[in-house]
Order: structure tokens, then sequence, then C-alpha cells
């Protein structure tokens, strides 16, 4: 969650760095995968090759310039923005583990957990526990 929001940051002050130099259109077509894979990333369709693609750049020249403008790897950014998503839907609603994981495009729970403890440090079992927890009001001791 942390991670996701200061790559955001960073983006944002490399976007503002690239208009000021004029390397804009080294930048366009990472700029415009972020902005796809934020609003897709829920699809199982969303890959590398098909933003690839989209950018007219091959697989590897595409990889080397998202990490190189990102500061990660296509892959750590996208799982980063599902598992953010994921601790948003746990902390919001009451539905359960795998629906969730099925939302935001885990189709294999036991990758799901695996990836959801390394990246957060808990279980997603123990963070939706530990969220409602938080969440709940305060007991007056009368």
């Amino acid at each position: 969650m942390l991670t996701t929001l200061v790559v955001r940051i960073l983006i944002g002050l490399y976007r503002r760095t690239c208009e000021d130099t004029g390397s804009h259109a080294l930048w366009s077509p990472v700029a415009q995968a972020v902005a796809c894979m934020e609003a897709h990333f829920r699809s199982k369709e969303l890959s590398l090759d098909k933003l690839a693609a989209e950018a007219k750049l091959s697989e590897r020249q595409f990889s080397r310039l998202f990490r190189k403008q990102v500061g990660m790897s296509y892959i750590t950014y996208l799982h980063n923005l599902r598992i953010d998503a994921a601790c948003r839907m746990m902390k919001s609603s009451l539905d359960s583990i795998p629906s969730i994981a099925s939302a935001v495009g885990y189709l294999d729970m036991k990758f799901f957990r695996r990836l959801f403890k390394r990246k957060t440090g808990l279980t997603p079992g123990q963070y939706r526990t530990a969220s409602l927890a938080n969440r709940a009001p305060a007991v007056s001791a009368e």
C-alpha cells in the first residue's frame, strides 16, 4: 500500500521532470501503460505483451523502459496494485477472501495468500481481523 503510494508520487515527479526536459516521448508509452494498469488491473486479460504491443515496443524494450521509469518491474507493479485493492476491499466489505482475491484478479488462492503475506506481512485472514479490530468503535469504560 505504501509502496504503491510512493511509486505514484515518484511517477508524478518523473512526469514533471520529463515535461521540463522535453523527454516526454519516452515517458508516454509507460504513462499510458500505468494508466491502463490502474484502470484494468482486475482483468485477467492484462498482460505485458499486450501493453508492449500497444506501445509499439518489443516486450523486452517495454520491460526495460517500464522498470527504468517506474522503478519496478511490470509484474511487481501489477501485484502491488492488486494487493493494495484487496487490502482496501478487506477493510471496506465483508466479502469472503476468495471472492476478494478473484475480484482483484487472482484465481489461485494459494498464490494469492502467499503473495499477500509477502507484501503485507500478514495472511489475508490476519489482515482482515486486524483491520476489523481497528475499525471497531471504542468501548467506553463506565
